[in-house]
């Protein structure tokens, strides 16, 4: 006779009783790997191919059913949801950490989640988890490690409606602006919050005569876009002007002003490098959507030669403004021709005129912004080609 034994699972945040007893292959199944059989109250059995039924509470339920799983999110996002002051001492999250090789984080203090070649989860190398679950239980019984601290209740989610998740669509009395960031003649970019809570970017536009439905044409290729390398769309703001684009907020600011200030001065080659693979990263990603991101500034010391003369924008016009970035980039911010005129630039370039190699810039580097400079937009390499090339590189 069989033996059964009653379980206690718990998941998303209940227990549940399941039904266990080890599984003899028969005959007609033929499958020795099958070592348990799980039967969920008014559920059919579930056989189950594992080593043991500890880690099984991941077939019944998906991590994105508990409570206290937030999925990607970046630190800043998670310490502003749980510095909300409505959380009492030991509010906590786990979270999947924007860095693809940290992998998973605990945020009461933001302990880092280690997994090791076996896949145990662990804070503490004294005591290992099978599974998330069974870590997030155990700290709610015990103190972390070198704290105090028990783990409490999960942090509350911020809710977003069906219709919102869909559309992008927020009301703008949710959003707080603070401090701008900078701006030109159509739109303004603010530092902001959301709900007193998430801090995100919010760029409006000052066009009186844009239309909600030209707003909306616009930033409808935004939506569907999720990269890395890419910063986010949060959501839309279209019940009256100005209109808003609120998207993750980069805590250090423009690219330019980083590389100007200090931090940015003490950058090494290979830093700058990847800070250039990022970029090309992105671009890459956008060019295999066929999704044109328009990196031609509107001042023609950053245009293609066919975008100044004919208003042409294509993925290889993005090349050549990528080879100005990379001019921009290993000079620290340094302003590209500044020794012509605005109206003097395309001229020169027309002639075939190009930027000299600047101090200190990698012979790889240089000839990288000469490929990009190509007169003929066909000779340009693409994006996928430079992020290769960049990811390979060794310094000259």
């Amino acid at each position: 006779q069989t033996k059964v034994t009653m379980v206690t699972m718990c998941g998303a945040g209940a227990a549940y009783d399941v039904l266990w007893r080890p599984w003899t292959p028969s005959s007609q199944s033929g499958n020795s790997n099958l070592v348990a059989e799980f039967t969920l109250k008014g559920a059919q059995p579930i056989r189950v191919q594992a080593k043991s039924y500890d880690t099984l509470d991941n077939y019944f339920f998906p991590m994105s059913q508990c409570r206290w799983y937030f999925g990607p999110m970046n630190r800043f996002d998670a310490v502003a949801l749980l510095q909300n002051i409505d959380n009492p001492n030991g509010t906590f999250l786990l979270r999947r950490s924007d860095h693809d090789s940290a992998g998973y984080v605990l945020s009461v203090r933001h302990f880092k989640v280690h997994q090791d070649k076996d896949k145990s989860f662990y804070i503490d190398t004294s005591t290992c988890f099978s599974s998330l679950r069974q870590l997030v239980a155990h700290y709610r019984k015990y103190t972390l490690a070198k704290t105090e601290t028990l783990l409490g209740q999960p942090c509350p989610k911020p809710e977003f409606s069906d219709s919102a998740a869909q559309t992008h669509e927020l009301p703008k009395e949710e959003f707080v602006l603070e401090e701008k960031l900078g701006g030109g003649p159509s739109s303004e970019v603010f530092r902001g919050t959301w709900k007193g809570q998430i801090r995100v970017a919010i760029k409006t536009f000052k066009d009186p005569n844009l239309t909600k439905q030209v707003f909306l044409n616009e930033v409808q290729p935004l939506k569907g876009l999720q990269h890395c390398h890419l910063v986010s769309l949060l959501a839309v703001c279209t019940e009256s002007p100005p209109y808003y684009i609120v998207t993750e907020l980069m805590e250090k600011g423009s690219l330019l002003l980083f590389l100007r200030g200090p931090e940015g001065q003490h950058q090494d080659i290979v830093s700058l490098m990847d800070i250039a693979a990022q970029v090309a990263d992105g671009m890459s990603y956008l060019e295999k959507k066929d999704i044109v991101e328009t990196l031609s500034n509107s001042a023609c010391r950053w245009s293609a030669p066919e975008t100044i003369s004919h208003g042409t924008f294509t993925s290889k016009s993005d090349v050549w403004s990528f080879g100005v970035l990379l001019y921009e980039i290993i000079t620290f911010g340094g302003m590209p021709y500044k020794d012509l005129r605005d109206c003097d630039v395309y001229d020169r370039i027309s002639e075939g005129y190009r930027m000299p190699c600047p101090p200190r810039c990698p012979a790889f580097l240089y000839r990288m912004m000469l490929s990009c400079w190509s007169a003929k937009a066909e000779d340009r390499p693409s994006f996928s080609a430079l992020l290769k090339e960049l990811d390979n590189i060794s310094c000259e």
